[in-house]
């Protein structure tokens, strides 16, 4: 017996709660509000590799992706495998420094399939991977997926992973009154929000348990100010905070090193 699908009343329920997220979810201010960030991923990968040859790739293509092809010339991305977006990221040439530019491959995969297999189907192995705020968003084990991504790096590669700070200065304010500093997880399916964040010692060890070296872990707060008065306080006292103890920053980004 087939099962019966969703009443219209449900239908309308699910419909009301995804336009709410879309509203609280509106990319305005998005791009400004993420700027630092991404010059900080830059620089961290000029940093730990400058080779403008270096075979790069990124997860999640985004505004990030380009900027990455500024400094390096063989940018492959990973993302889910959906028409519309391997069309968009394969056939259409991004303008690069007044240059048009092409990505140089596209790696079909769901990160949360790691969970059933630890094979990621391409040839290519890769000297520099950047997975800038995604683990966050996983709800499969971070061993896994780093495991899997791990097959796709050249000895010696380099896994540089950005990711809020579970235990930021505003999160444990909000604790100390009683308040989530963690949103539940979204109606939307495509975009549920953060699932599960993490401390340094947690990234650390997660690396080191599938063998992944630490090569360099950062505090820093490279996020720009959203919200209300009350929270663009938090914001600013948080920020403060660095200086005093880089632990309560709001970012942190770990580079990993796999073995030569």
């Amino acid at each position: 017996m087939l099962a019966a699908g969703p009443s219209q009343a449900e239908s309308g329920i699910v419909r009301k709660l995804l336009d709410e997220e879309a509203g609280f979810q509106n990319n305005d201010g998005y791009f400004e509000y993420h700027h630092a960030r991404y010059m900080y991923v830059l620089d961290t990968c000029r940093a730990m590799n400058a080779d403008p040859n270096a075979v790069v790739l990124d997860i999640g293509p985004s505004y990030l992706t380009e900027i990455l092809m500024s400094l390096y010339n063989n940018v492959h991305v990973l993302a889910l495998d959906l028409p519309k977006l391997r069309e968009e990221w394969t056939t259409q040439p991004l303008n690069i420094g007044g240059k048009q530019k092409f990505v140089a491959g596209f790696v079909p995969f769901n990160l949360n399939d790691a969970q059933t297999t630890r094979t990621i189907q391409t040839e290519t192995r890769f000297d520099l991977i950047v997975m800038a705020e995604v683990i966050e968003h996983l709800y499969t084990a971070p061993e896994l997926v780093l495991s899997a991504l791990m097959g796709l790096m050249k000895p010696g590669g380099l896994l540089v992973c950005q990711t809020p700070n579970a235990a930021a200065l505003h999160k444990r304010l909000k604790l100390l009154a009683g308040v989530n500093p963690y949103e539940r997880i979204r109606v939307d399916h495509t975009n549920p929000g953060h699932y599960r964040e993490y401390t340094r010692d947690e990234l650390i060890a997660i690396g080191k348990r599938i063998g992944l070296e630490p090569a360099r872990h950062e505090y820093k707060d490279y996020f720009g100010f959203n919200g209300g008065a009350l929270r663009t306080l938090a914001q600013c006292l948080t920020k403060a905070s660095g200086f005093v103890m880089p632990s309560l920053l709001r970012g942190q980004t770990i580079v990993y090193r796999r073995p030569a």
